[in-house]
């Protein structure tokens, strides 16, 4: 996916592109209530570094993650949140700032099964600007890499998909989690790089740059990511690889992941994908040191045979 530079904006460009945004999202909150004016702008931003950063071919892909998310402000921290909903609860948030919860639901006119979005967001966590802003955008970025394809029958069960995730009352709803949660906290800051790119330019538009002005003192600050910070370092050399990288946005984007491990394979072996998956969850969720060993190892060994580093064929760990 194209870096902030590689779309070559310039002043009038950018300013073009900011408006479009802003004509969008005016379109999309008609009638959507604020229980903060604040998150308005900062919507605004999220879904202008996404279609900057995804380009317009995916721009109803981004309008429909928007207009089917539901957003509710939480007066209480997390923690206490947990305990009086823990049938939202996630036991393993790293950034209990803002949390989705995706769920099936059923239509009635036609019937259909649909993806129900909420994001919670907890707005007396202690947290910089960027940052709030930036674990919102890692919320948004799961529900636009899982509008195409979010769910399929399989027997009397219901598969839900979240980018490379699936989920389901019947199976292991952690299978390929972690690996997803890697994926988009590196995806997540390449999308505020874009949106913090856009400082360097003069916004003629009062608001729109009024939405911008609260992030001046980010100019030319590189985001690394947030959460995750035990699996992210295991995954970032092999989603910086430009051929896995391309695979990997289209496959998470369309929701054919059979592509991006048909690829994976075809550059490792057969099995090499889930086997992937499974490293990074057990490394992550493992309970000894000796497992988390097992994993961290298998991943670097994928990693260098995806990179056709790796040499033999036997590899123990």
């Amino acid at each position: 996916m194209s870096s902030f530079i590689d779309r070559c904006y310039n002043e009038q460009s950018a300013n073009s592109f900011l408006n479009s945004c802003k004509v969008l999202m005016n379109k999309i909150d008609a009638d959507r209530k604020f229980y903060d004016e604040g998150f308005k702008d900062q919507q605004f931003l999220i879904f202008s570094g996404m279609l900057s950063y995804y380009g317009y071919f995916y721009l109803d892909e981004i309008v429909k993650a928007f207009k089917e998310t539901e957003f509710f402000y939480v007066s209480i921290d997390y923690e206490d949140f947990k305990r009086e909903n823990p049938e939202f609860a996630v036991e393993f948030a790293e950034n209990p700032i803002a949390l989705t919860r995706r769920a099936v639901a059923l239509e009635l006119l036609p019937p259909r099964l649909v993806s129900d979005n909420t994001i919670w967001l907890f707005v007396q966590n202690d947290c910089s600007d960027i940052e709030w802003l930036e674990i919102v955008a890692h919320e948004i970025n799961h529900i636009v890499n899982s509008i195409n394809k979010s769910l399929a029958v399989r027997w009397f069960d219901v598969i839900g998909r979240t980018g490379c995730s699936l989920y389901s009352n019947r199976i292991d709803a952690r299978g390929g989690l972690v690996f997803e949660e890697s994926v988009n906290v590196l995806q997540t800051a390449e999308i505020m790089n874009h949106i913090l790119g856009f400082l360097n330019f003069d916004i003629h538009d009062e608001e729109i740059r009024g939405a911008f002005d609260k992030y001046r003192n980010y100019l030319g600050e590189k985001r690394k990511g947030i959460g995750y910070t035990r699996s992210v370092p295991y995954i970032r050399e092999l989603y910086q690889q430009p051929s896995f990288n391309d695979i990997l946005v289209l496959s998470r984007l369309n929701g054919n992941l059979d592509e991006l491990k048909e690829h994976f394979e075809g550059k490792t072996y057969v099995g090499a994908y889930n086997d992937l998956l499974e490293a990074m969850d057990k490394f992550y969720f493992c309970t000894t040191l000796e497992d988390e060993k097992i994993g961290k190892e298998k991943v670097k060994e994928l990693t260098k045979r995806y990179n056709n580093l790796y040499e033999g064929d036997d590899f123990n760990v």
